[in-house]
């Protein structure tokens, strides 16, 4: 084989390999861009958000001893159910020196874009190591209340709540920089518990671990337990459980 042959024959055991679909396969492909073309990007989110299934949580917060779902186990409950009606969400991580937030958006096939606003934190403590599991809990949170996904979670204690989440992960529009919070004196308030229900969900989870008497308020959380919990990944961890029980 000459050198030229050869060439030839490297190049084109590197080319992809083409499956040409079948006709049932392509006219599977032709009906259903038929069905999603009668339907109004309106129409499409609101059928696919209602088909939408709970996840169940089926992972382990080590730090709290809580159940959640991941960032997997969302995408593949809600991508086939969106695809189905010519929808796909797409998340872009934003950042500057005071702030890291995740940008949503659910775009329909007819080039209709939904802009479903931003989802933060402050950037204080964050470093390379923990900002990409910040940037994951952000795009998990921020699209599963887009799409009105919950966790189908055991309330093991009997605490449901019917308030809203935590108030330090509310999303906040793009077109807004919300100024640097300022410390309350109160390390609850100060990371965004400020319900009744959230206070009182997280001095269980402290009770339960150890880091609180029973009956104690949260203000009598050791120094050291607030340090811990000022680390962002204990933080995180902390909200977490906090929200899976609120859920």
């Amino acid at each position: 084989m000459t050198q030229k042959n050869k060439t030839q024959k490297d190049e084109a055991d590197t080319l992809p390999i083409i499956t040409i679909p079948t006709q049932a396969e392509q006219d599977k492909a032709k009906a259903w861009l038929e069905f999603v073309r009668t339907l109004s990007p309106y129409e499409a989110l609101v059928k696919a958000i209602s088909e939408c299934e709970n996840v169940t949580a089926s992972r382990i917060n080590p730090h709290f001893k809580s159940r959640y779902f991941g960032l997997a186990d969302l995408l593949a409950e809600i991508k086939p159910v969106l695809g189905r009606y010519g929808l796909a969400a797409f998340q872009v991580p934003c950042s500057n020196a005071e702030r890291v937030w995740i940008n949503t958006s659910i775009i329909h096939i007819s080039g209709h874009i939904f802009n479903c606003g931003e989802l933060g934190v402050n950037a204080a403590g964050l470093n390379q190591q923990n900002i990409g599991s910040v940037f994951t809990y952000l795009k998990r949170y921020a699209l599963s209340t887009v799409v009105g996904v919950a966790s189908e979670l055991e309330d093991d204690d009997g605490h449901q709540a019917s308030k809203p989440p935590v108030q330090a992960y509310q999303a906040k529009p793009i077109q807004t920089q919300q100024p640097k919070p300022k410390a309350s004196g109160q390390w609850w308030i100060d990371l965004g518990l400020n319900t009744e229900a959230s206070i009182k969900v997280a001095t269980d989870i402290l009770v339960n671990k150890g880091w609180l008497p029973d009956g104690a308020p949260l203000e009598a959380l050791a120094d050291a337990h607030q340090a811990e919990l000022a680390n962002p990944k204990m933080k995180l961890a902390f909200l977490e459980a906090v929200k899976s029980r609120l859920s």
